[in-house]
C-alpha cells in the first residue's frame, strides 16, 4: 500500500539509455582513440619493464571519504 510520504523527492521518471545508445551518442574522435591506444601501450611497456620510465598513479580523489 502506497503511503503519502513515499517518493516525495522524485520529480520525474525517465527511461535510461542503453549502453549502445550511449556509445553511439558519445563516440570519441579517431584522435582520442589513438591517444588512448598509444598511452595504454606505453603504460604496458613501462609495467612490463620494457621502458625505463616511471609511471605514477595518483588517486582516488574522494573529498567525501577521508
Amino acid at each position: 500500500m502506497s503511503k503519502p510520504t513515499d517518493d516525495l523527492r522524485i520529480r520525474a521518471i525517465a527511461t535510461l539509455s542503453t549502453p549502445a545508445e550511449v556509445m553511439r551518442d558519445c563516440a570519441i574522435s579517431e584522435q582520442a582513440a589513438t591517444t588512448v591506444r598509444t598511452s595504454r601501450d606505453a603504460l604496458h611497456r613501462i609495467l612490463a619493464g620494457e621502458d625505463d620510465r616511471l609511471a605514477v598513479v595518483i588517486g582516488p580523489c574522494s573529498i567525501h571519504d577521508p
